[in-house]
């Protein structure tokens, strides 16, 4: 698709939905992330057990621990691991409230009538992760390499010696709110 029928489309689509209530909702962007995010990290919790197949095999080889925990196979591991814990509805508010207690606070969701060129779309997504990754690694590292950060702050994601996606969950309320603010 050339340039000149991509910014027809995005123009098209950009006029639509800025005309919808959920867009034009000031914390539209992080109900988004966290939607994609949810999405993807079920992809990544299929693959742990086993559940697609052929593809599900061929990720396979990319594990940290192909052959899974000790003292149990990785499908027993996985189940475990991505069990609830108790924890997930805080870990899941410790990430939305604060970025909905913002968007409250500091209203910014004034989307103009013009909708971006494609290239000025991808080059502000290209923008933001830059930045955001930045900020993220920055943090971590200091979290790693200050050990009264690393222990009091850190550590929890560490516990497990063996890694899935579920560890990205595995936060202190501290270092949520950090990554939170990265974003």
């Amino acid at each position: 698709m050339n340039s000149a029928r991509l910014d027809a489309w995005l123009a098209g689509f950009w006029g639509w939905a800025r005309g919808t209530r959920l867009v034009q909702w000031d914390s539209f962007e992080p109900a988004l992330v966290l939607t994609a995010f949810t999405v993807f990290l079920l992809c990544w919790r299929a693959a742990d057990l086993g559940a697609l197949g052929r593809l599900g095999r061929r990720l396979g080889q990319y594990r940290l621990q192909p052959g899974g925990s000790p003292g149990g196979t990785h499908l027993e591991h996985s189940r475990r691991i991505w069990k609830v814990e108790g924890k997930g509805l805080q870990e899941f508010l410790l990430y939305l409230v604060p970025l909905l207690v913002l968007d409250s606070v500091f209203p910014r969701r004034v989307l103009p009538l013009q909708a971006p060129t494609a290239a000025t779309l991808s080059a502000q997504v290209l923008a933001a992760l830059l930045v955001y990754d930045a900020l993220f690694a920055a943090t971590h590292r200091l979290m790693h390499h200050v050990p009264f950060l690393f222990h009091r702050v850190h550590a929890k994601h560490h516990a497990n010696a063996h890694s899935c996606a579920r560890e990205i969950f595995r936060l202190s309320a501290a270092e949520e709110v950090v990554d939170t603010a990265c974003r």
